[in-house]
């Protein structure tokens, strides 16, 4: 499937509709934007069966699993806007201290505008939970949905602008050289989703005007089965978090780190839920999406055949012509030019790492890049403290996967190469807003000017010496030096000869 893909021109000319629109104040006023939300649920209630068709179409993705990774989690996070929106944006009133008297503030203003890079994973809920997110803080929006699932990008380009004016929020069509044409315009804001090698280009274009930016990359998110985890819980959700969507989920378990005591305990309950959830064929579930496009599922079959065949304990089937790979379970004892171990893997391979002991967890795991997220199953809290201590990542979950990036009062995110930034409820707000600081002051002239502007004489050296930094010794006698040296400043006229200089 082609798109129609947005020339120089028209790129140019959506981008300063934007910025004027952003100009021009109307997205400030609390109502305008919860009216742009609300435009935004209309859509997606009327538009969800098109939507959850456009990603089967891109990846034969079960409409289950776009109803609730896509399409209900970005209408969760209108309504959570809507919902917060008031005390989000409200403004904060800190201690004004002393010596600043006046109405100290800290106002809650949008960047500008935002440019939303999404991904094709996930292709609907990355374009527009950052989106929502910009939009509730008053910016306005250019959305550039990943090219990869056409389908979606269509539904997005040709129906958006139905329900939201596009000078407030646009939606642009193409492929990398397109991007790089949009993050050449005046932008305040670049949020992109996917890999790290993009990412830097991200960074580099974003450098060039000094535009902040978030991204939200992956990474190998390692999954740690302790001595005491319950083995059952640990096999169906890892599971779930690693084949959904086929594998192709950032924050999904790419490899699992067990021990001898029992990690083949662990591969035979993974392989039941396998079985029980997806039949002795997975191929011919309705329950199992496909990989992306024929590019990805070379990748990785290359990655499966670097494997030797007797490390494969499951799985390990596929079919070129409709893009499938089995999920397939690969036991490894040594990780050593284990070309599966380089990257993310992205895809239904999961690797189980079989180490000796608990000890040797750590060692394996902590010379690696940071990952997006980091599980761990297991019983006894100062253990995983221990490992929690040890092993950073951009989020982690205990005894489950996935989760904690579905709290609205959490930050979604990851440090060094899986990314930078955060967003999701609260979070996803501040991300696109400046909090501004602002001090009202009297007019009037007070004892703090006095003290602050020159001539700085012996007594102002004297008061500010000892009120800033303290005077070691008898409290008494500096407490009464500092208010002998303030009477004599707020009794002294200006014309007066400076402090000497030794």
């Amino acid at each position: 499937m082609s798109l129609q893909y947005a020339s120089p021109d028209v790129i140019a000319a959506r981008a300063k509709e934007v910025r004027q629109t952003y100009l021009s104040g109307v997205t400030r006023p609390l109502k305008f934007r919860k009216d742009v939300l609300k435009d935004l649920v209309q859509f997606l209630d009327e538009q969800k069966d098109a939507l959850a068709q456009a990603v089967y179409s891109d990846m034969h993705r079960p409409k289950f699993e776009t109803l609730l990774c896509d399409l209900g989690v970005v209408k969760q996070e209108c309504k959570y806007m809507l919902k917060n929106m008031d005390r989000l944006a409200a403004t904060e009133y800190p201690d004004a201290g002393w010596f600043s008297k006046g109405n100290a503030m800290i106002r809650k203003e949008p960047k500008g505008v935002v440019l939303v890079i999404g991904s094709w994973n996930y292709s609907i809920h990355t374009s527009l939970l950052p989106a929502i997110a910009a939009l509730a803080a008053g910016n306005t929006v250019i959305i550039k949905p990943s090219e990869m699932a056409p389908h979606v990008a269509r539904v997005l380009a040709e129906k958006l602008h139905q329900y939201v004016d596009p000078k407030v929020m646009c939606v642009l069509q193409g492929g990398p050289e397109e991007t790089i044409l949009m993050m050449d315009q005046d932008l305040d804001h670049i949020f992109y989703t996917g890999n790290g090698a993009v990412g830097r280009t991200v960074m580099t274009a974003a450098a060039k005007q000094l535009a902040t930016v978030t991204l939200e990359l992956g990474g190998k998110s390692p999954a740690i089965i302790l001595p005491d985890a319950d083995l059952d819980s640990a096999a169906g959700r890892i599971c779930w978090g690693k084949f959904m969507n086929a594998g192709q989920t950032c924050i999904a378990p790419d490899f699992v780190v067990a021990t001898e005591l029992n990690a083949d305990k662990f591969i035979e309950k993974l392989k039941e839920t396998i079985v029980r959830r997806y039949g002795v064929d997975p191929q011919k579930s309705d329950s199992f999406a496909r990989i992306i496009n024929r590019r990805h599922f070379e990748r990785i079959s290359e990655l499966l055949r670097s494997v030797p065949a007797k490390s494969i304990v499951h799985g390990g089937n596929s079919d070129p012509d409709t893009n499938y790979v089995d999920p397939t379970l690969i036991r490894l004892e040594d990780t050593k030019d284990i070309k599966l171990m380089e990257n993310e893997i992205f895809g239904p391979l999961l690797p189980i790492i079989v180490v000796p002991n608990v000890e040797a967890i750590v060692p394996l795991l902590k010379n690696r890049d940071i990952p997006l997220a980091l599980y761990i199953f297991g019983e006894k809290k100062s253990q995983i403290n221990d490992l929690l201590d040890q092993l950073p990542s951009g989020g982690a979950c205990i005894n489950n996967v996935l989760l904690h990036a579905s709290h609205p009062r959490m930050p979604f995110g990851g440090q060094g190469k899986s990314g930078m930034g955060a967003y999701h409820g609260d979070f996803g707000f501040n991300e696109f807003t400046h909090r501004r600081s602002t001090l009202y002051t009297p007019s009037k002239a007070s004892s703090f000017e006095k003290i602050i502007t020159a001539p700085y004489t012996a007594a102002k050296i004297t008061f500010v010496s000892i009120t800033l930094f303290g005077v070691p010794g008898n409290g008494f006698k500096s407490f009464y030096n500092a208010i002998s040296a303030f009477w004599k400043i707020m009794t002294t006229k200006d014309a007066v000869g400076h402090a000497k200089i030794d």
